[in-house]
């Protein structure tokens, strides 16, 4: 899969097999845990969206045109993502995957995923997530599988983009 970080959108058949990855950054103190999801799809066609852009800069503060242009460049992504894979991982609290994670579940039943119109969302949630119970009570009420370990979600997530 191509690599795509902000400001970069995807273009012709890089839509058709689109991965978005969302998830656990906590202003870098999350682990680099992209670029084990990368490593592990870098055989498949398409391209993955990663959100952890290597020039972010911290000065980019409220209001600025650069975090502006990095949330709709998150919100534009996920809204043509064919594959959402979530990592919240243990001891961070990760607010905007949170929030993302809330606009994509209502839009991702099992049953909207058998005519592949709907995303599918790969959730993992390691037990010691600030807010695990919350993620994993959205997925039991919208049909959303949930991983505890990033190994088994990427499994997951391999056999999903095989069968694509």
């Amino acid at each position: 899969m191509k690599v795509l970080t902000p400001p970069a959108r995807p273009s012709g058949h890089e839509l058709s097999h689109l991965l978005f990855l969302a998830g656990s950054i906590d202003m870098g103190a999350a682990s680099p845990w992209q670029a084990r999801v990368i490593e592990a799809t870098a055989d498949f066609p398409g391209a993955v969206c990663n959100p952890r852009r290597p020039d972010w800069d911290s000065s980019w503060g409220e209001g600025s045109p650069q975090l502006k242009e990095q949330i709709n460049w998150e919100l534009d992504l996920i809204e043509v993502a064919s594959t959402i894979f979530f990592y919240f991982e243990a001891g961070t609290r990760s607010p905007i995957s949170l929030l993302e994670f809330g606009l994509v579940a209502g839009e991702n039943s099992l049953s909207l995923n058998t005519d592949n119109r709907a995303p599918w969302a790969i959730v993992v949630c390691e037990p010691g997530f600030w807010r695990r119970t919350n993620v994993l009570e959205l997925c039991r009420r919208e049909g959303l599988l949930c991983f505890e370990t990033l190994e088994k979600g990427i499994r997951f997530l391999q056999l999903r983009l095989e069968h694509m």
